[in-house]
C-alpha cells in the first residue's frame, strides 16, 4: 500500500477553469476527484453511472508541463472502466498530452470518444451543447478544438480562440465543486 501522507494533493486549475466557464453559461457541472475520494476506476464508473451525465471529461494533465504523458495510463484505466459500465456516455480527454497528440490519443485510447486539442473550456461547452441538441455529426463538426473518429479517419476541427483570462476567471461555484479543504501541500 502506498503512503500518501507526504504527497501533495492540489486541485486542478484546468478543471476549475472549465467548470467556471460552464457554470457561467448555465451548464450543470459535477466533479469527482479520484485523488480526494480514492475511487479506483471501477468505483468511479459506478459513480458516473449514478449521475447519468451527458458527457464525461477526463483531465489528463499533471502539475508540471511534462506530467501529462505520465498521466495517460491512469486516464486509460478510468476511461476504460467508465466506458465499460456506461457505454453510451461519450468520453472526452483534455490535457497537454492529448492536445499535442490528438489522433494518437484516439488510437491508443479506444474508450475515448473525443480529444480536446486546445485549452478546453470552449470545447467542452460546445460539445456539451452539441450533445444536448442530439449529437448530430454536423453539430459535432462545429465544435472547435475537437478531434474524433469518423470511421477509419480522424476529424480535427478548427481551433477555438484562446480565453481572455481577465474575463474568464474561476468562480466561487467552481470552488464549491472542489473545496480547498480537500487539498493540501506536501508534508502537511
Amino acid at each position: 500500500a502506498r503512503d500518501n501522507r507526504l504527497a501533495a494533493r492540489e486541485p486542478s486549475k484546468d478543471v476549475r477553469l472549465i467548470a467556471s466557464y460552464l457554470l457561467r453559461r448555465n451548464v450543470d457541472v459535477d466533479h469527482i476527484d479520484s485523488a480526494v475520494t480514492g475511487y479506483v476506476p471501477e468505483v468511479m464508473a459506478e459513480k458516473v453511472a449514478e449521475r447519468k451525465p451527458r458527457l464525461v471529461a477526463i483531465p489528463g494533465s499533471g502539475f508540471n508541463p511534462s506530467a501529462a504523458t505520465q498521466m495517460m495510463p491512469g486516464v486509460r484505466a478510468f476511461a476504460d472502466a467508465i466506458k465499460k459500465r456506461n457505454p453510451d456516455v461519450p468520453i472526452l480527454v483534455a490535457g497537454t498530452h492529448a492536445a499535442a497528440l490528438p489522433a494518437m490519443t484516439l488510437i491508443t485510447e479506444p474508450a475515448v470518444d473525443y480529444v480536446c486539442d486546445g485549452e478546453g473550456p470552449i470545447t467542452v461547452f460546445e460539445l456539451s451543447e452539441a450533445l444536448k441538441a442530439g449529437g448530430r455529426k454536423e453539430d459535432i463538426r462545429k465544435v472547435r478544438s475537437l478531434c474524433f473518429r469518423e470511421g477509419r479517419w480522424f476529424t480535427q476541427t478548427l481551433a477555438a480562440p484562446l480565453l481572455d483570462l481577465s474575463q474568464e476567471h474561476v468562480t466561487p461555484e467552481a470552488w464549491e465543486l472542489m473545496p480547498p479543504t480537500d487539498y493540501y501541500a506536501h508534508n502537511w
